[in-house]
């Protein structure tokens, strides 16, 4: 996203609150209280999010392993024992 976009949809969330989120001054920018109490929320949140994605990927990641053999030794050995044991599906 660009800079203009950011600010736009900062201005729109302002806006929509009633109050400002930051104190604008010649160089700077500082939150105010409501600014900050909204970070601390939005901050949890994508915490959150984040620790859901990771044990969702983590979830998939232990399903899925690869094994890296001789040619003759996945024919011949390997794959008749893991196919006989497990649910698999060969790509």
């Amino acid at each position: 996203m660009s800079e203009a976009a950011i600010s736009r949809q900062v201005r729109d969330l302002e806006a929509t609150l009633g109050e400002p989120l930051f104190l604008r001054q010649h160089r700077a920018v500082h939150l105010t209280k409501t600014g900050a109490r909204l970070l601390a929320q939005v901050t949890k949140s994508f915490d959150i999010i984040d620790t859901a994605l990771n044990e969702t990927r983590l979830g998939q990641r232990a399903q899925e392993f690869t094994v890296s053999v001789e040619p003759t030794f996945a024919t011949l050995f390997l794959v008749p024992r893991l196919a006989a044991s497990l649910p698999l599906t060969l790509a």
